[in-house]
Parts: C-alpha cells; structure tokens; sequence
C-alpha cells in the first residue's frame, strides 16, 4: 500500500499539469475578486468601501479554488483509467483495494496543497486588490474564520474529486461532473428546493466559509454534511473500482 501512495504521489509530481491547473485556479480567484471589488465601488457610488468587509470578499473569493482543486482530482483519477495505467497500478500495488485508498491519499495531498496555496495567497492578494481602491486590509475575526473555512473546503475538495474521478471514470465525462455540480446543478437545487439543497456538496461547503446566502446550514451541521459525502462517495468509489472492469 506504501508503494501504491508512493507511485502516486510521483504521478502528481512528474509533469506541470497539477501546476496549470493551479495556476489557471489562481489567476481565476483573483479575476473574480478583482471583479467583485469593482462593482461594489460602481454600486457605491463614489463612497469609500469598508476596508474589513473588502478584505474579508477578497479572502471568501478563495473557495473558488476549490473548484479547480475537485476538477484536478477527478482528473488525476480518471486519467489512469483513459490511458490503462489503473489496472498495471492495480496488479503491481497490491490489488484494489489499496488502488483506491492510494488515491484517497493523493486526494488529501493535492487538496492540502490547494489549502495551502489559497491560505498563502489570500492575504497578499487582498492586499494587492485594495490597492485598486486605495484601502489597506483590515481582517478582523470573521475575516480569519473565512479564511480557515476556505482552506477546509478547498482540502475536502481534493478527496472529493478523486471519489467523483473513481465513479465517473472518464475523463471528460469527470471534468463535466465536477464543473455541472458546482456551477449548474447544486445552485440550482438550492434555488429551487432550499431545504434539500443545503445538504448538497458544494452549498454545504459554502457555510463552511460562512458563504452570506441565506438558507444554509449551520457550520457543525455542514461539517457533518460534508464529511458524509466524502463517506458515501468514497465508498461507492470503492465499490465501482473493486466490481466494474478496469478498462
């Protein structure tokens, strides 16, 4: 099993593709934020913005990463799949089992790293963005929270795209998944059932970054939300790898 999280973590490492992702992630969030920051100044109306709430939008701006984050995972799985490199990772690694606790673990891996680079630049890029509006940041403890709760989400979203990766198994098809839950189908459930959407993945994961909507879970309730997800979606990961063909 060692061997299997060794050989993995040295496909994370071996080309630059973990790295564009990661790259595209950030310039995305800061574009994002950047775009936040200058429709609030339009919506102002030529009053200065409150230096504690920008700095805190500019941080919360970092759970988007988390989108690039899954969409990587899922794409670090299902890879192996398209190319026939599971089933070799599978017989020389000591069967399937530890094929699919491997990839749990370079799930926390590429997850943890993700909470790293969007806790390491939060602050500077904070910065960097209320230079645009002549403001200094100013973080007070929502602001910390904020950014303790991004980097949660964004380490759950590793594991979670490796278990989406491990069911879908294709790699556009994985890519697609990712993108249509975050964007398209837990918004939409919440707008359309919010009871039921507040249990979603991604809404549950927004009150971890105490996302303002309304509607949405308390943080312990949405911490137990999420971690059942990784549960159920890594055990129906597991089940597919260890009774579906390989190919």
């Amino acid at each position: 099993m060692l061997n299997g999280i060794a050989s993995e973590m040295t496909k994370l490492r071996t080309g630059h593709t973990f790295l564009a992702f990661m790259i595209a992630g950030t310039v995305f969030v800061v574009v994002a934020s950047w775009g936040i920051l200058t429709s609030a100044h339009e919506a102002a109306a030529g009053t200065a913005l409150d230096a504690v709430w920008a700095t805190t939008e500019v941080i919360r701006g970092w759970f988007a990463l988390s989108l690039v984050i899954a969409m990587f995972g899922a794409y670090f799985v299902a890879r192996d799949f398209a190319q026939g490199t599971a089933a070799r990772s599978i017989v020389m690694g000591g069967g399937r089992r530890a094929y699919v606790i491997s990839k749990l673990a370079s799930g926390a891996v590429i997850g943890a790293i993700g909470a790293g680079i969007g806790a390491a630049l939060s602050l500077p890029s904070a910065w960097l963005l209320l230079l645009t509006e002549s403001l200094s940041p100013s973080v007070d403890h929502t602001g910390w929270m904020v950014l303790l709760g991004c980097a949660v989400v964004n380490f759950a979203a590793g594991i979670w795209g490796v278990c989406l990766g491990l069911l879908v198994r294709n790699t556009i098809a994985s890519l697609v998944t990712v993108f249509g839950l975050c964007l398209v189908v837990e918004p939409g459930v919440q707008a359309i059932a919010p009871a039921a959407g507040r249990l979603l993945m991604t809404n549950a994961m927004g009150s971890l970054y105490l996302d303002p909507r309304s509607g949405l879970l308390e943080v312990p309730q949405a911490s137990i939300a999420v971690l059942g997800w990784l549960l159920v979606l890594g055990i129906g990961g597991y089940l597919v790898t260890l009774k579906k063909d390989l190919t």
